[in-house]
């Protein structure tokens, strides 16, 4: 069974080196070879870049099939320091299996996108998974002012090599908080192009024209946009088949629900359940606490805290 949360992109410009001298070495040169190596937490003074969503924010995501909780996403930010002593943003996605599902098949996957705060593109994805039998550990390495990237498979049929890429490209956490700066409008089709494992896609959202209202976490009534990707590629987890976004309307534009249909497996659904992190105060004032939250038992015993609702606005 995989999981998948499609996550979106605005284009933006980065302005590239110049020289005609010698080439220099690529980025990723100075950064260590060994696959376990993970920045430490940043220690020094708060860094203050003026993004568009707090650091240290955590969002949790439920994951059903069908009517049964098999998993739990949650995505985190926060600073580390990167080996030439300066602050980077950490994107992390944490995925686990349930204890029950574990028992038949256990899911323990990490993906963490190290973003250089300047221009929001990624330095560093790293994809670690372990979903049954399936293993994957794979590194990719970015030098957007070289117009170049590396990707190396760690796990398996080994494999290490470098393929171009454009100045603004980039992989799936930095595009999906990256979109959040403007948010979607409606009615409109977006094509883009997106990294995931070691290929390029290019990525078609068809937006809806109208808005629903969506239960979700703590809040009721959250106005979303209907949101259907033309494309099908491997991205934080591997899907094929249909799938349908539904995107808190403006920033922050969250992703509020997903639900894609997977040959075999059937529909999987991911529902935001809780944002956490500093400044509460600024989502309750955005979106109205729900004071009807409905609990039910599933048929494994499973406890379903949120009923998700959709009306059209």
């Amino acid at each position: 069974m995989f999981f998948s949360l499609i996550v979106l992109i605005l284009a933006s410009f980065l302005p590239t080196a110049g020289g005609d001298d010698a080439v220099p070495p690529p980025r990723w040169a100075a950064l260590p070879e060994d696959p376990a190596w993970d920045p430490e937490p940043w220690d020094g003074p708060t860094p203050s870049f003026d993004f568009w969503f707090p650091v240290g924010e955590e969002l949790t995501y439920n994951i059903y099939w069908k009517f049964l909780h098999v998993a739990q996403t949650r995505i985190t930010t926060a600073w580390v320091r990167w080996p030439d002593g300066r602050p980077v943003l950490r994107i992390r996605y944490l995925t686990r299996s349930n204890r029950v599902i574990s028992t038949i098949y256990p899911v323990d996957d990490r993906h963490d996108s190290f973003i250089d705060p300047k221009t929001f593109l990624p330095l560093r994805f790293i994809k670690d998974q372990q979903e049954g039998r399936h293993r994957r550990h794979d590194i990719t390495d970015f030098d957007h002012a070289a117009g170049r990237a590396r990707w190396r498979r760690l796990v398996g049929n080994q494999k290490d090599y470098e393929l171009p890429i454009e100045p603004t490209l980039r992989d799936i956490p930095s595009l999906a908080y990256w979109i959040r700066r403007e948010g979607i409008p409606r009615g409109t089709n977006l094509t883009m192009q997106v990294m995931a494992d070691d290929k390029i896609y290019d990525l078609e959202l068809i937006t809806a024209s109208e808005t629903m209202r969506c239960a979700a976490a703590d809040f009721d009534a959250i106005p979303c946009i209907p949101i259907t990707p033309r494309a099908q590629f491997e991205g934080l987890f591997v899907w094929k088949g249909p799938a349908t976004l539904y995107i808190s309307e403006g920033a922050p534009c969250l992703v509020i629900r997903l639900e894609v249909s997977i040959p075999v497996v059937g529909r999987i659904r991911a529902v935001l359940t809780e944002i956490g992190g500093p400044d509460q105060q600024f989502w309750r004032r955005l979106w109205t606490l729900t004071n009807k939250g409905l609990a039910f038992s599933s048929v494994c015993g499973i406890v379903l805290k949120r009923k998700f609702i959709r009306e059209p606005l």
